[in-house]
C-alpha cells in the first residue's frame, strides 16, 4: 500500500478501513490504527474493494488537514 500519513491519534495506520460494499458515489475510510477518526470521500462509484476505490481513498486519507497535527 502507498505511504499513509499519521492518524490524528498518533500513530501511522498500516491499512485503511474503507466502509460501504456497493457502488456509491461517496464511501468513508478510516485507519486501521485506532478506527476513531474517519473522512468521507468521494469514491465515484467504484466496488469498495476495487483498486481504484483503494487509491481514491489513500489520496483522501492523505489530504485530509489533521487539526493540531501535520496538514
Amino acid at each position: 500500500m502507498s505511504e499513509l500519513k499519521a492518524c490524528p491519534c498518533g500513530e501511522i495506520p498500516e491499512f485503511l478501513h474503507i466502509r460501504g460494499d456497493s457502488r456509491e458515489k461517496w464511501s468513508f475510510v478510516s485507519g486501521g490504527c485506532c478506527n476513531g477518526w474517519h473522512i468521507e470521500f468521494r469514491s465515484n462509484y467504484e466496488w469498495s474493494g476495487s483498486e481504484e476505490c483503494k487509491q481514491l481513498a489513500i489520496k483522501a486519507w492523505n489530504a485530509e488537514k489533521r487539526v493540531g497535527g501535520e496538514s
